[in-house]
């Protein structure tokens, strides 16, 4: 079961890849090299061009499989690297004083936090939480990270996953809960 992990990892880390092979392969399947005169002592610059010249008659279901690999591939290609409007997002923008909004039994509730370079998260400027494992997917705009309370008698760890509206607005669920974060300053 491993191998099977470390095979689906490798392909999944390698999107696009096995397209652009098999484009490759049914490229060179369609050349009939056996039926091609390729001359022992002639140049290989001469041998590929009776390769190039030669008369190939490709049915009509494999140029549409080339197409439609030719698309998938290219298509993935394209938004590995497309660029997005939030990728200009600062690494540190989430240092700062927020508006944290939720709803909890159909009940309103808000607090004003302040986040601090170190991962310090304060409330009434008590240190309630530190914030662990902050990941920026800027790609898919997306934020994680767990609160993890650091007071006594209290062991709660809050996972967020946040999409990222704007450079002052983060919207999503913590522990499953309707959450928004407003940047005030």
């Amino acid at each position: 079961m491993k191998i099977y992990h470390k095979f689906r990892d490798f392909c999944n880390a390698n999107k696009g890849v096995f397209e652009f092979l098999a484009l490759i392969l049914l490229i060179i399947s369609l050349i009939p090299l056996n039926s091609i005169n390729l001359k022992a002592a002639g140049t290989f610059f001469e041998n590929v061009l009776l390769v190039i010249t030669y008369n190939i008659k490709i049915p009509v279901y494999v140029i549409l499989i080339l197409l439609i690999l030719a698309f998938i591939y290219f298509r993935r290609t394209k938004s590995k690297y497309k660029t997005s409007k939030r990728q200009n997002i600062n690494f540190d923008f989430l240092v700062g004083t927020w508006k944290n909004e939720w709803i909890t039994n159909s009940k309103k509730a808000s607090e004003i936090c302040k986040i601090t370079p170190d991962g310090r998260y304060f409330t009434n400027n008590i240190h309630y939480f530190d914030i662990k494992d902050l990941k920026v997917d800027a790609s898919t705009g997306k934020i994680t990270f767990s609160k993890v309370s650091i007071l006594p008698n209290d062991n709660r760890v809050l996972y967020n996953e946040l999409n990222i509206v704007n450079n002052s607005r983060l919207e999503g669920k913590e522990n499953d809960i309707k959450i928004s974060y407003t940047k005030i300053n």
